[in-house]
This record gives C-alpha cells, sequence and structure tokens, in this order.
C-alpha cells in the first residue's frame, strides 16, 4: 500500500507572481525557502525581462510605423508621379498632332503645286496648238494668195527667223479679232421697254447678216403663212431662232407694230414663244380655206389663155387641203371652155398632174403658135391693103 501524501502550505514566501502552492509527499522533508536575496534577484531578473520584452514592444512599434510611414510615402510618390505621366503623354499627343498638321499642310501644298504645274502645261500645250492653227492658216492664206496672184506684203528677216514669242502672242491676238470681226457684229445697247429678254437682245447679229426682200405683216392674212416665208427668208440669210425673234420688228406693219409694242417689256424669251403669241392673237384674220370638193370651183373664163388659166387653178387647188391628184384631173377638165384640149382630154384622161400639165403646156403653146399665125396673116392683110390702096391712089393722081 502507498504511503499517504501530506498537503503542507508555504506562507511565508510571496513573489511578484502570488502565493504558490506545493504539495509535499507524505515522509519526505519540506523544500528550503528561497532566501530575500534571492527573492529580491528573481525580481530584478523578472524586471529585466519585462523591460527587454517592453523594449522589443517598442522596437516592433517603431518598426511598424517605420513600415507604414515608407507605405504611405510610396503611396504619395505615386500620387504624385500619376499626374506627371498624365501631363507627360498628353504632351506627346499634342506634338504628334501637330506634326500631322504639319505634314497635312505640306502634302495640299504639294498638291496645289502639281496642279498649277498641270495647268501651266495645259496651257502651254493649247498655246502651242493655236500657234500651229495660226502657222496653218498663215501658209493657207499664203497659198491662196499665189495662186490668185496676189502681191504679198515683204516679209522680215526676224519673221523669217523665227518671231519671238511676244510677236507669237500679238499675232495669235490679232487672228482672234480677226475671227470675231468676221463672225459677229457687236450687239446693240440694251432696251428695257423692248418685248424681248435680256438674253435675247444680247444675241449678236451674224456677220454679214441682211435678208434680202424681209416679208412683211400687218395682220390681214394668216399669220402661218407670213410665218412660214419669214422663217426661210432668216433662215436663208444665215439667222437662226433668236435672230428670228430680234429680226421680228423689222416685218411689223400697221396693227402689228401696235401690238408689238404693247407686248409686256422683257417676256419674250424665244422666237417659238413670239410666234405663237401672233399666232393666238392674229387668228381671227386668218383665211377660211376649202375643206370640201364640191366647194371647189375655177373655170376657165372667155378668151383666158390656157397658162392663165392653169395659174388659178394651181393658186386655189393650193387653198385645198387633202386633195387627191384624181380630184384635181376632173376638176381641171370641168372648167375647161369647150376646145380641141377639152375633147382630148376627155377622151384620153391623163394619171397624174404632171401628165395634165404637160399636155396643157403642148396645147397652150399649139393656141400661141395658131394666134401668131393667125396675127400675121392679119398683118399681111393689112399690108396689102395698103399697098393696095396706095396703087389706087398713086393711078389716080397719074
Amino acid at each position: 500500500m502507498a504511503p499517504q501524501r501530506k498537503k503542507t502550505t508555504n506562507l511565508g514566501a510571496h513573489d511578484a507572481e502570488g502565493s504558490n502552492l506545493h504539495e509535499v509527499p507524505v515522509g519526505q522533508s519540506p523544500p528550503i525557502e528561497p532566501t530575500p536575496a534571492q527573492l529580491a534577484e528573481k525580481e530584478k531578473r523578472t524586471q529585466a525581462e519585462r523591460a527587454i520584452q517592453a523594449k522589443k514592444a517598442a522596437a516592433a512599434s517603431k518598426k511598424a510605423a517605420a513600415v507604414a510611414t515608407t507605405t504611405t510615402e510610396d503611396e504619395t510618390l505615386n500620387n504624385f508621379s500619376q499626374p506627371e505621366d498624365d501631363q507627360l503623354e498628353q504632351n506627346m499627343h499634342n506634338e504628334l498632332n501637330l506634326q500631322l498638321r504639319a505634314l497635312e499642310m505640306k502634302k495640299a501644298h504639294l498638291a496645289n503645286q502639281l496642279v498649277s504645274r498641270k495647268r501651266a502645261a495645259e496651257q502651254a500645250q493649247r498655246l502651242a496648238e493655236a500657234k500651229r492653227k495660226v502657222a496653218e492658216m498663215q501658209a493657207e492664206i499664203q497659198k491662196i494668195q499665189e495662186e490668185v496672184g496676189q502681191p504679198q506684203e515683204p516679209s522680215n528677216t526676224h519673221t523669217v527667223a523665227g518671231h519671238s514669242r511676244q510677236h507669237e502672242g500679238q499675232d495669235l491676238r490679232q487672228t482672234t479679232h480677226i475671227y470675231q470681226d468676221q463672225h459677229f457684229q457687236p450687239s446693240p445697247p440694251f432696251d428695257s421697254t423692248s418685248p424681248l429678254s435680256i438674253a435675247l437682245q444680247q444675241t449678236s447679229w451674224p456677220y454679214g447678216y441682211k435678208p434680202v426682200q424681209l416679208p412683211k405683216y400687218d395682220g390681214s392674212v394668216d399669220p402661218a403663212q407670213f410665218i412660214m416665208t419669214y422663217e426661210a427668208t432668216i433662215a436663208s440669210a444665215g439667222g437662226d431662232d433668236p435672230i428670228m425673234a430680234k429680226s421680228f420688228v423689222m416685218a411689223c406693219e400697221g396693227p402689228v407694230a401696235n401690238w408689238y409694242s404693247y407686248i409686256q417689256p422683257l417676256s419674250i424669251q424665244s422666237w417659238v414663244q413670239l410666234k405663237e403669241k401672233l399666232k393666238q392673237d392674229f387668228q381671227v384674220f386668218k383665211r377660211l380655206s376649202i375643206n370640201t370638193l364640191q366647194q371647189f370651183s375655177c373655170i376657165q373664163m372667155d378668151r383666158e389663155p390656157l397658162p392663165e388659166y392653169l395659174r388659178r387653178f394651181v393658186q386655189k387647188k393650193a387653198q385645198t387641203p387633202n386633195f387627191s391628184e384624181k380630184d384635181a384631173i376632173a376638176k381641171f377638165i370641168e372648167g375647161l371652155l369647150p376646145s380641141q384640149l377639152a375633147s382630148h382630154l376627155d377622151r384620153e384622161p391623163p394619171r397624174s398632174l404632171s401628165e395634165l400639165y404637160a399636155e396643157v403646156e403642148k396645147y397652150a403653146k399649139s393656141e400661141a403658135d395658131h394666134k401668131r399665125r393667125v396675127e400675121q396673116r392679119k398683118l399681111m392683110r393689112q399690108q396689102l391693103s395698103w399697098q393696095q390702096n396706095n396703087q389706087t391712089n398713086t393711078s389716080q393722081q397719074n
């Protein structure tokens, strides 16, 4: 059986950590209690340990504070360096933009120079072409003068050797002026009261434009007939539509001249507009045409020669639209006086108007010859009668 232990309490030793309970086995002697010196030394060691721990804690705190300060400084430096980087990047961007603009301006300048050079080359080419044409024209004129036999102007030695650039320019300008003078005449001054528009008034007259026997119009006949004759006359003189509009005032007479003067100023833009207005306002004077065959009538008068009857028939036929050749032949034969021609045409009607006109011409010549022979025989009879009368008077006097 194991020995029992006895619990003892040391009430004399008190250290910084408080009272310590020691278990002392039964049958053993209690441990030796520390002396005050030992306790003091122990207390010093404890305080030294605490001081070392405090120093370590203070060093750790300083170290943590230093680390925190370093982190803050790094963050601050980063914060300061970020705007500097942005500013540097912006400066580089601006510099590149300036370089790009400078390159674009240089490119545009070079393009303008290229266009200018091309334009100058084209102008030089046109000038050379004009010089070539002038030289060809001068050669042709010289050749024509040699063929005609006209004296030529003496040529200068320098001209034969070659003109200078200034002389060539003067020759070109002179040729241009001569061409303009030969093809156009100066336009009259602008008239604000004229019915013609500004464009028509400023149209130049063709060179040498002089219409012969310009038809006149007073409104008493069909305007369509006048317009047809008027346009043919102006066109034969070298005029076109604007010239027809400008020349119309010279063809106006009487009521038409008065009508033309009352047209609204500057309202006529073309010859088509003017002639349509003329047709519209003077259509009342249009002659009534013969529209039916039954209304047509042309009869040969007593002692009327065939040529005169044919002339009247053709004029009346021209006023009848859609008049066939067959009906025209029938009406012509119907209007003839009884004669050899009428009998012949009744027996053998011509197949066309050309055959009819040929037969009429043949019989007209025959009639003219017969009439001439009758007149000659009549004249011979008169002469014989005068001779007989003279002989009778002479015999009576003897």
